[in-house]
This record gives structure tokens, C-alpha cells and sequence, in this order.
């Protein structure tokens, strides 16, 4: 997110007339990041952003049939990814099974420090 202004000055004149729609995985960065878009490049047309964020939609539609969301929202503590449905996600590399939610990488002994 500390990289979005200059992002945003440095693509001006790609969101200059244009619609900018945003989500976000609570919604309170594009509140944010919606009122520095208006604020910074005055010829967009318009800014909207997901209120409530991804996990607002989940709650509200997710388990649903009117929903369009598939796959996990990465949030930021310990769950580290939330769905309204189990999907499987992958395969794991070492041993094939299944892969139901993000997880930690897996863990290789290294031979050097990097």
C-alpha cells in the first residue's frame, strides 16, 4: 500500500477517464486508496470500491447461488485464507494430497544461510 501514490502518479493518464472499480480484503484500503485516486487524478470519471471489502461480500453472498466469488481471501492473521465453501486449491508438490486453504511454504533444509 506505501507504493500506491506513486503508482498512482505514475499511471495518471491511464485512469484519466476512466471508471476505476476496487476491492479490497476489508474494504478499508480502497476507502483510502478511492479517495486518493479522486483526489489525485481529477479527470477520472468515476471511483467505486466493494464496501465492506471481500469479506463483507462472503458474508452477505457467499454461500449463495447469486454468488460470484470462487476461492479464498487471503486476510491477515493466523486463518491466513477464508472461503464459504471448502474448495480445494492444489495439489501438494511432495506428496500429491490435496491442498484445501494457503498455507505456510513448504520447508526446505538449506545448505547456506541467503
Amino acid at each position: 500500500f506505501s507504493q500506491f501514490p506513486q503508482w498512482v502518479h505514475h499511471n495518471k493518464a491511464l485512469l484519466a477517464n476512466k471508471e476505476v472499480l476496487m476491492y479490497c480484503t476489508g474494504g478499508i484500503r480502497c476507502e483510502k486508496a478511492s479517495a486518493f485516486i479522486r483526489q489525485a487524478v481529477p479527470e477520472v470519471k468515476q471511483v467505486n470500491h466493494l464496501k465492506g471489502g471481500i469479506h463483507k461480500y462472503l458474508e452477505s453472498y457467499g454461500s449463495s447461488k447469486d454468488s460470484l466469488w470462487h476461492g479464498k481471501n487471503f486476510v491477515f492473521d493466523g486463518r491466513q485464507a477464508v472461503s464459504a465453501e471448502e474448495t480445494q486449491l492444489g495439489k501438494d508438490g511432495a506428496d500429491g494430497d490435496a491442498v484445501p486453504a494457503a498455507t505456510s511454504a513448504v520447508s526446505i533444509p538449506l545448505q547456506e544461510i541467503v
